[in-house]
């Protein structure tokens, strides 16, 4: 009899606390994408100057942040997020992924605009420029929204002189894995400690 009710008791265990574990691998706030997409092909510049395209995300996991130099508060603040997440990774010991800074103003932020600005937050954070159709086919297959707004002068992609004008963006995180594929999206509020622990369970290391 005491066997029966023990192997019974573990049987009821065993449907609670499984589903609870399996929960707790489930990231919070993040929006996990079990079956990833592949990203569009893209050519960009490093703020190094350098060739960066898909196969340059190949092998890593990254964080992509689309934004712009001149952005006067939400892409310093989530920048500064993003250098505190990286931090906080390192220190438990766990691999780290990659900032990718992708500016939606590449009128404005030339290579050395995106070389002076970048590294500020990290040096190890990229930053990513060039022509306007090569970032909005990246955009577009992230469905990342960006707008601009003219302030007295013409807008990227039209005639005229292009400086003053203002740039809506999407705030959100795309988590890319090392097949350059999107596996996660990270909406705002970005709060270190939530990216931290969502990023460690989507990346298999929690």
């Amino acid at each position: 009899m005491l066997a029966v009710v023990a192997v019974a008791g573990g049987i009821v265990a065993a449907r609670f606390l499984v589903p609870a574990e399996q929960a707790a691998l489930e990231p919070v706030n993040a929006t996990w994408l079990h079956a990833p997409r592949p990203l569009p092909e893209f050519e960009l510049l490093s703020h190094s100057g350098q060739a960066f395209g898909k196969e340059n995300l190949a092998g890593n996991w990254s964080i992509l942040f689309f934004g712009f130099s001149n952005c006067p508060d939400v892409c310093p603040t989530t920048l500064s997020t993003l250098n505190r997440v990286v931090g906080e990774i390192a220190r438990q010991g766990k691999r780290q992924p990659r900032v990718v800074f992708v500016s939606v103003d590449p009128m404005r932020d030339s290579v050395d605009m995106l070389a002076a600005y970048v590294p500020y937050f990290n040096p190890d954070f990229i930053g990513l420029t060039g022509e306007l159709a090569s970032i909005q086919d990246l955009t577009r297959g992230l469905g990342v929204a960006v707008s601009y707004s003219p302030t007295g002068q013409a807008v990227p992609g039209q005639e005229g002189e292009q400086q003053n004008y203002t740039v809506d963006h999407s705030s959100a995180l795309f988590l890319v894995d090392p097949d350059a594929r999107l596996s996660g999206i990270f909406s705002a509020p970005h709060i270190t400690e939530q990216i931290v622990d969502d990023y460690l369970i989507i990346t298999g290391q929690k």
